[in-house]
C-alpha cells in the first residue's frame, strides 16, 4: 500500500498529465519522486466524475506483476485522454471534475458472491470467457444500496448478462483488494 501523500502526487500527475494533453498550453512538470514508487500491483484505474457526480469515464486495467506504479498510471492516463478526446469531453468539464485513482493490489476468488466489505473493497465478476466487469469502491460506496443490487447492476449493466447470473455456480466472483483515493 503506498502512503496518501505518494496518492497525491499521484493523483497531481494524472490531473497534470491529462489536462496538458487535452490543451498543451498548459504546462506539465515531471515529479521525479514518482519514478521510484515500485509497489507490487495487479491493476490501476482512474475514475473521472464531473461536478454533479455523474461518471465521465473510468479507465484502467488489470495484470499480473506489475511493479511501477508510475508506468501503469502512464499506460492508464494515455488510454484516458484518448477516450476522452473521442468523446469530445470539454478542458473545462475535466477541470471541474473529480479524480479517483485506484490501485489493484490482488483478486481474492471468493465463493460466496456477497462475502465483501462494501466499505473497502471492489468486486469482480467473470462469466465464461467473454464477460468481465467490475465496480471499484468508490463506485460501490456512492450506489448506497444493497449488495444483491449491487451484483444485479454488475451482471445487468456493466456485464450484459441476466441480472441473476452471478447467483450461478458459473459465475466467478472476486473481491478486488485494493486502494482508491479521491481526489480532495
Amino acid at each position: 500500500m503506498i502512503a496518501e501523500k505518494e496518492f497525491q502526487l499521484l493523483l497531481n500527475h494524472a490531473r497534470s498529465r491529462v489536462e496538458s494533453a487535452l490543451d498543451p498550453s498548459i504546462m506539465f512538470v515531471e515529479n521525479k519522486e514518482l519514478k521510484t514508487l515500485l509497489v507490487p500491483h495487479k491493476g490501476f484505474y482512474i475514475g473521472i466524475e464531473d461536478s454533479s457526480g455523474e461518471e465521465i469515464l473510468r479507465e484502467g486495467f488489470l495484470k499480473e506483476d506489475l511493479r511501477s506504479i508510475l508506468e501503469s498510471a502512464e499506460i492508464t492516463i494515455e488510454n484516458t485522454v484518448r477516450k476522452l478526446k473521442h468523446n469530445s469531453v470539454a478542458l473545462t468539464k475535466i477541470q471541474t471534475s473529480t479524480f479517483y485513482l485506484t490501485i489493484v493490489y490482488d483478486l481474492s476468488y471468493i465463493q460466496n458472491p456477497l462475502h465483501w466489505d462494501e466499505n473497502k473493497d471492489g468486486i469482480y465478476l467473470q462469466w465464461g470467457q467473454d464477460y468481465k466487469a467490475l465496480y471499484l469502491p468508490y463506485q460501490v460506496k456512492k450506489m448506497s444500496i444493497p449488495k444483491i443490487e449491487i451484483m444485479d447492476r454488475l451482471c445487468c449493466w456493466e456485464a450484459g448478462l441476466a441480472a441473476s447470473l452471478w447467483r450461478k455456480p458459473e459465475g466467478l466472483c472476486f473481491r478486488i483488494i485494493c486502494q482508491t483515493f479521491p481526489e480532495i
